[in-house]
């Protein structure tokens, strides 16, 4: 893929990526063929041996945080590879890529705001909620009817496990993509005095029950567990702000404890993020309502992410478009056209969804710098997201890879 002169980073599909990543462990575990490539430059066969396999997906997570706040850490000195996500940074794409072992292009989940042309609506997709309106009753009963493809762990020949938070276990999303799995829900412990009980106390927290999982016997198993609450934290202060920053330590700090507890249990896990994150300040927040000229162009709100946007513009207004946002925003945005974004695979290798072109609308608005863009339906709150993702920097790109095993 061709990349402009602005500092973007193109996603890795050949072997140093999320998608990667993926396809390894679906070796490993009894998957049938992938048109995808594994893992390239990193061994794998300790992997292999280990009858609790584990993946853990931080939120937000970005490589460049554990090079700044774990340089003596247990993290950093786990560190196996710099990997990169996916095409948007995004959760709600580079998940989508974990529990299908799928690219982008593919599951053409393509950011957390999507026009699913089946239901008319801006949608977004792990709640499943329509944008500024209500979805009709079957989208949220039959998220088959929106996704379509098989979870990864319908895929593999290992018993396999998805530790979520409880708040997340039971959504649609989670039981279309858990397919083929046990689901344990966990409870995060908000309250200090559980802090200071021993792990083997905590039972419900995420740590607790992945230590339950890694004592019972059984044959080899795979686990996919996830913890949001940095993502939430980075999001609410910035990446560099106190809150992500207690946030990292705590799980840092339960991490290694963890190992210590499953000692001999022949288990090893794979810590790994969906993206990375960097912080836009207020004068770098581009509203629509202070657009309206370009508004007017638009067919449908905005949809993907705040520093990669989608534009569905009237077919009569394509050249209006392209003329604004070059006279207006050429430091703060280049507009893609659709056909740069599939010709240049950056959702990836096939196959491709033939659902992929419609969710990517007739422009993409790539963000450069820390610059964010957004809009507002009706009765919509607009969240003031000092830490931000979704972009093509290398600190939204870059995810870590730490090993670590008993």
């Amino acid at each position: 893929m061709k990349l402009d002169s602005t500092d973007y980073r193109a996603p890795s599909y050949d072997g140093r990526g999320l998608l990667n990543l993926m396809s390894s462990i679906g070796e490993i575990c009894g998957a049938g063929a992938t048109p995808y490539a594994p893992l390239s430059g990193i061994d794998t066969s300790e992997w292999a041996r280990a009858r609790n396999l584990i993946l853990l997906v931080v939120d937000g997570l970005g490589a460049d945080y554990i090079e700044k706040y774990s340089r003596n850490g247990f993290l950093h000195r786990h560190q196996t590879a710099v990997l990169t996500s996916v095409c948007p940074t995004t959760t709600a794409s580079a998940i989508p890529t974990a529990l299908s072992g799928l690219a982008p292009a593919a599951h053409a989940l393509t950011g957390w705001h999507v026009y699913v042309s089946e239901l008319d609506a801006v949608t977004a997709v792990l709640p499943i909620v329509g944008r500024g309106m209500a979805l009709p009753v079957h989208a949220a009963s039959a998220p088959e009817n929106l996704f379509g493809y098989p979870s990864f762990f319908q895929q593999l020949k290992r018993p396999c496990n998805v530790v979520s938070p409880n708040h997340l276990n039971d959504s649609g999303f989670s039981i279309f993509h858990a397919q083929g799995a046990v689901r344990h829900p966990y409870h995060l412990d908000l309250f200090p005095f559980l802090q200071t009980m021993p792990l083997w106390r905590r039972r419900q927290d995420m740590f607790g029950i992945l230590r339950r999982l890694c004592h019972e016997p059984g044959p080899p198993s795979f686990t996919y567990a996830y913890w949001p609450y940095f993502d939430s934290a980075a999001h609410q202060e910035g990446i560099n702000g106190g809150m992500a920053l207690n946030c990292f330590r705590k799980f840092e700090a339960e991490f290694e404890e963890f190992i210590q507890s499953v000692r001999g249990t022949d288990t090893l896990v794979m810590v790994t993020a969906d993206h990375g994150f960097i912080d836009s300040s207020p004068e770098r927040r581009i509203s629509l309502d202070d657009h309206p000229e370009l508004e007017r162009l638009l067919i449908r709100p905005l949809c993907g992410e705040r520093r990669f946007a989608y534009c569905y513009v009237r077919p009569d207004a394509h050249v209006d478009f392209e003329s604004y946002i070059a006279d207006v925003f050429r430091a703060a945005m280049e507009a893609w056209p659709r056909s740069k974004l599939l010709d240049e695979g950056w959702y990836g290798p096939g196959p491709v969804s033939p659902r992929l072109p419609g969710r990517i609308g007739d422009y993409t608005l790539a963000m450069k710098d820390d610059w964010t863009i957004f809009d507002r339906v009706y009765g919509e709150e607009v969240l003031n997201l000092v830490g931000v993702h979704g972009g093509l920097s290398a600190g939204e790109m870059q995810i870590p890879l730490c090993v670590a095993g008993s």
